[in-house]
């Protein structure tokens, strides 16, 4: 694309705090310092171009662990950042090097405290999802718990302050990915109300 153009379209799907001319809200620098994110120019979180632009930029790393995972029978699945990797046998040590070499070759880091190891009996947590050892997707406990914070919060459920009301239904909306129907009365009380 021409450079005007693509000139646009970084700086619509992009943060670069190093330029000049843009202006940083108070409390940015602070925010940045407690989360201890020292790269100034980076793709926002939460956005969907970011997720995109994420995964093209890293299209070859993605295809090379991609490739190795299937010369080495283990299922790999990517979401943004996060790169989980399934089998029936226990993953070695040597493959384990041979993927971090790989995304270190590529440019990236791994982050030691999210490298997780999980055996067949247990709960699996991946990219806030929990999946059961019967390889079923559950409700995570914590969004149980955001739930019935949030109910408690209620004094009358015909006049749910609307904040309240679209947060509640945001969580239950995500409980359906994982069980069906699991909150359906409250979602049907809650948009029954002003």
């Amino acid at each position: 694309m021409a450079p005007d153009v693509a000139k646009i379209c970084t700086d619509i799907t992009t943060i670069n705090y190093k330029d000049k001319n843009v202006y940083i809200e108070d409390g940015v620098y602070d925010y940045m310092k407690a989360k201890h994110i020292k790269i100034k120019n980076h793709l926002p979180s939460g956005t969907p171009t970011s997720q995109i632009l994420s995964y093209l930029a890293n299209l070859d790393m993605f295809d090379e662990i991609i490739n190795y995972c299937k010369e080495h029978n283990l299922l790999c699945s990517i979401y943004v950042d996060d790169i989980t990797l399934s089998t029936n046998r226990k993953i070695s040590f040597e493959e384990e090097k041979q993927l971090k070499a790989i995304i270190k070759k590529h440019g990236q880091k791994i982050s030691k405290g999210k490298t997780i190891r999980y055996d067949n009996n247990g709960y699996k947590k991946i990219t806030g999802f929990v999946i059961s050892p019967q390889h079923q997707l559950v409700v995570p406990n914590k969004t149980r718990l955001k739930i019935k914070k949030r109910i408690l919060q209620i004094e009358d459920i015909k006049k749910v302050e609307i904040g309240l009301k679209n947060s509640l239904l945001g969580l239950t909306n995500f409980t359906e990915l994982s069980k069906k129907n699991a909150y359906r009365g409250l979602k049907n009380q809650l948009k029954k109300s002003c």
